[in-house]
């Protein structure tokens, strides 16, 4: 079957006309150039084709003719085919090759996104508690379930300072936060004295700070001694 047997052969399909250098016309010549080489290399993308779905009738015609392998009438028998036609130990590498590339990616999504969290709030800026959470998961932080609940439903924003918006009536415990900002903030969990103000020593300014940084309910929580 050649690239204009193959547009007929959709143009009857669909009941429209496909111009000859129509956009149209140029993606079914893409697609047709595509599938005849993955049928002839026998590749597992193949399988992307869409060949092994009945309502396909001109790609399957295309397998046919380019192989003399007659398609069963069902979605999983000829995806059987094309699989056993491409080798089936091909296909499954080429489906554990994407998995991993795919988790690579997201891994390195995941990656720049804590970056950035880090980025932000060792300059100052305020992040949430989920954020927190998940910067201090990072560094291999073991937080305890409960801290996690607080932090990530509880609390919407938090500075390195120890101020923190917070629904009315959360109760923030120095002893389990403050670890998690110095290990956010430094990479490790040792004391740092400018990142950790005790508020059971901060005088009015600094309290007025707080409270006009956050919405009402906010505050400033004591650092472990």
């Amino acid at each position: 079957m050649n690239l204009s047997e193959y547009i007929a052969g959709i143009e009857k399909v669909s009941g429209q006309p496909v111009p000859d250098g129509s956009p149209r016309w140029v993606k079914l010549a893409e697609r047709y150039a595509e599938t005849l080489r993955a049928i002839q290399e026998r590749t597992p993308n193949l399988l992307e084709q869409g060949i092994q779905f009945p309502e396909n009738r001109v790609s399957r015609a295309l397998f046919t003719a380019e192989t003399g392998i007659a398609l069963p009438k069902t979605q999983r028998g000829s995806l059987a085919v094309l699989t056993g036609y491409v080798g089936a130990e091909k296909v499954d590498a080429d489906r554990r090759a994407k998995e991993q590339a795919e988790a690579d990616r997201k891994g390195e999504a995941e990656r720049k996104r804590i970056g950035c969290i880090v980025e932000r709030f060792r300059g100052g800026a305020t992040i949430t508690g989920a954020e927190l959470v998940d910067a201090a998961h990072s560094f291999g932080a073991d937080i305890h379930p409960r801290t996690i609940g607080v932090l990530c439903r509880k609390v919407s924003a938090i500075k390195r300072d120890g101020t923190a918006a917070a629904r009315p009536g959360t109760s923030l415990n120095g002893n389990t936060i403050w670890p998690l900002i110095r290990l956010v903030l430094a990479g490790t969990d040792e004391p740092a004295a400018d990142a950790m103000p005790d508020d059971t020593h901060a005088d009015d300014a600094t309290q007025a700070v707080a409270e006009s940084l956050f919405r009402p309910g906010g505050t400033l929580f004591a650092a472990a001694v």
